[in-house]
């Protein structure tokens, strides 16, 4: 036969006063509360800015290679010059001080790229795939890279 056992646990802080960690657990609990949103919304703030930053820049950019792509005699000196100088600023590789001065004096003029669909650069993304998948866009085969610039694009 089996003797029943009883367990009594005691809680030795029980009416004392409350021990340094628990006081130290109180504060963290609270800290994380409210440093959690804080940070991610910190975070999030400084994705979107520099997202925002580069699609600046990038229009920036596109407006200074359309500027220099610009024969001498349709374009300002002043606007070539800026526009020279931002295409420096901007580019991860270093324009030489003297092709920059060339661009913005109008000595040398950047080529200009026809703007098509065929030329365009393509932006497969998540939810390009996602749309087109479910609006029937797809071909049979459902190859996303046997598809056409414009229909990737559309």
């Amino acid at each position: 036969m089996t003797t029943r056992r009883e367990i009594v646990l005691i809680n030795k802080n029980e009416g004392g006063p409350p021990s340094l960690l628990d006081k130290i657990e109180k504060v963290a609990k609270i800290v994380s509360v409210v440093a959690l949103p804080l940070v991610v919304g910190i975070g999030g703030w400084w994705i979107q800015d520099a997202l925002s930053r580069r699609d600046t820049d990038q229009d920036y950019v596109e407006l200074a290679i359309s500027i220099l792509s610009k024969p001498q005699d349709e374009t300002q000196t002043d606007l070539r010059e800026w526009a020279a100088s931002l295409l420096a600023e901007t580019s991860p590789i270093e324009i030489p001080e003297s092709l920059r001065e060339r661009l913005g004096g109008g000595e040398v003029q950047l080529p200009s790229i026809p703007r098509s669909p065929e030329f365009a650069p393509v932006s497969v993304t998540f939810t390009t795939i996602w749309r087109n998948f479910f609006s029937g866009k797809w071909r049979a085969g459902g190859d996303i890279w046997k598809r056409s610039r414009a229909d990737v694009r559309a």
